[in-house]
């Protein structure tokens, strides 16, 4: 196989087994708790844009919304703070393949019946039809953002740092289930993923910069920021690429670059274009954008997950970040009270779950070692540069926003550099193993010991239609521990690490002996 063909081949092969994975058994899919508001919104969107009623109270959140039967008392000007674009897939996906009357859900808070038992299917929650009808272009989505992952791997490193980093984020719990339903998360994630993508290949294709690449980039974001305003916590790694984007090395020269006319220019060309983009693909925006502005960021405070004790200066501790790390690296809040005080367990322990497996924990650690080395000897390199401007700021964003381990959605974004240290941190172990044998073995172990930690679950997610999804309830690294293929396999793993690691450092020292010997 040429290069030519391998280039189309392996993200086709990605794109198919993704595609495979989260739309099959689509119908046997159990209800996603926030699924029934997320209905309403959509299909009340799709239906006034294709009416061509953009300017209804509904989009703009001005005046009274009357297209959705809200039965109890509470604001709704926040119904129109995002997931227009959403919207128009799962309108279409609705239009294409469902056959029931259009039924506006109920979206405030206290009319949710799901979340006071109260379920009455094609009444106050979707049918089954119509929720398989919505989620029809998620999977299509999640397996496009799969293919953009490995292509940042490609550019950043190399072909197996791509594929590392699609086939654990294609198996990694929190995205593969947002791929399988028709909440905003999967739809920000690949406008997120492709504005990234687009704009490394400004600065990194093989070409010289291309500034077309900065443009589609700055667009893409704002599908993103259209999608989900709080996708603006991308905003500092963009700013980032286009200030060291031309440096190969990161140095106090490259620092001194990013003061330059052409870079301040190319910076405020990117700002100019996501704002004018935003605005325009967002009725939302048409009337007083300045003052929708701060309606929509209220509406987040209000409606959303935000630390409000943090936002307004009473608690600037480092609990909330410690209680991050806990939700994505390993569980230590919630380990801490079990261990040490087990008769005054709050309930943010009781809840605390974390989102990730043994081998992502392991070598995103390793990863970031490798990183803290380069930075050490002043040898960091512009990928490894971006890993650190990618975890860092969503880092920091997670642990002002989250208060609660039951918003599982905002510990995603957090997981792509996550998983793309875990990815460099692999291929950094295992780059000196001699033995193809011992490498292939190690990868495939490796692979299998973190895919496992969610699809052991398989029953639950594809033959189980009745189930109602509260991640972080359903699925979690606890919780797979549990099952013994996936705590068996996490041992071996281990096992294997250890093992690998001080075979490969003896190699090492004997050869650095034997040249030693021979010098």
């Amino acid at each position: 196989m040429n290069e030519k063909s391998k280039k189309y081949f392996i993200p086709i092969i990605l794109f198919l087994i993704s595609y495979t994975l989260y739309s099959a058994n689509l119908d046997q899919q159990g209800i996603f708790i926030d699924e029934v508001f997320h209905h309403g919104f959509s299909i009340m969107y799709y239906d006034s844009l294709r009416n061509s009623d953009v300017m209804n109270s509904c989009i703009t959140g001005i005046g009274e919304c009357t297209m959705i039967d809200l039965d109890c008392a509470g604001e709704v000007q926040w119904l129109a703070s995002g997931g227009i674009i959403k919207g128009i897939f799962v309108g279409l996906g609705d239009d294409w393949f469902s056959d029931t009357e259009r039924v506006y859900y109920a979206n405030s808070e206290t009319c949710r019946p799901i979340h006071n038992n109260q379920i009455i299917r094609g009444i106050n929650t979707p049918t089954q039809d119509e929720l398989e009808s919505g989620r029809f272009f998620s999977p299509i989505f999640g397996a496009m953002g799969i293919v953009v992952a490995f292509q940042i791997g490609l550019l950043l490193f190399n072909r197996f740092v791509g594929g590392i980093f699609a086939i654990t984020l294609m198996s990694f719990s929190l995205y593969m289930l947002h791929g399988r339903i028709l909440t905003t998360e999967i739809f920000v994630s690949f406008f997120v993923l492709f504005s990234i993508l687009l704009l490394l290949h400004a600065f990194l294709g093989k070409n010289n910069f291309q500034l077309k690449y900065l443009i589609f980039s700055g667009i893409a974001f704002a599908s993103a920021l259209n999608s989900k305003m709080i996708s603006i916590e991308v905003l500092p790694l963009m700013i980032l690429i286009i200030c060291f984007g031309f440096s190969k090395e990161i140095s106090f020269s490259s620092v001194k670059r990013i003061f330059s006319k052409r870079i301040i220019g190319l910076l405020s060309l990117f700002l100019v274009v996501t704002i004018v983009s935003t605005i325009a693909t967002f009725p939302f925006y048409y009337v007083d954008p300045v003052g929708q502005f701060f309606v929509q960021l209220e509406g987040s405070k209000t409606h959303g997950a935000w630390n409000s004790s943090i936002l307004e200066g009473k608690n600037l501790s480092i609990l909330p970040f410690v209680f991050t790390i806990s939700a994505t690296v390993m569980p230590t809040i919630d380990t801490y009270y079990y261990i040490f005080d087990p008769e005054n367990i709050p309930d943010s322990a009781q809840l605390g779950h974390t989102f990730t497996t043994i081998p992502l924990s392991i070598f995103s650690f390793i990863g970031l070692c490798f990183i803290i080395q380069k930075i050490r000897k002043r040898s960091l390199q512009f990928s490894e540069f971006f890993i650190l401007a990618w975890y860092i700021p969503i880092f920091i964003f997670s642990g002002l926003i989250t208060d609660s381990y039951n918003v599982t959605r905002y510990f995603l974004p957090l997981m792509f550099p996550m998983l793309l240290m875990m990815s460099y941190g692999l291929w950094r172990f295992i780059e000196n193993i001699s033995s193809m044998n011992l490498k292939l073995y190690f990868v495939g172990l490796f692979v299998f010991s973190h895919a496992i930690t969610y699809l052991v679950f398989w029953e639950r997610i594809y033959l189980q239609p009745a189930i109602i999804w509260r991640l972080p309830h359903d699925i979690n690294l606890r919780e797979s521990l549990s099952e013994p293929i996936v705590y068996v396999s996490s041992i071996v793993f281990i096992i294997s690490f250890f093992v690998t690691y001080f075979k490969n450092r003896k190699n090492n020292d004997s050869q650095t002996s034997q040249k030693t010997k021979i010098g």
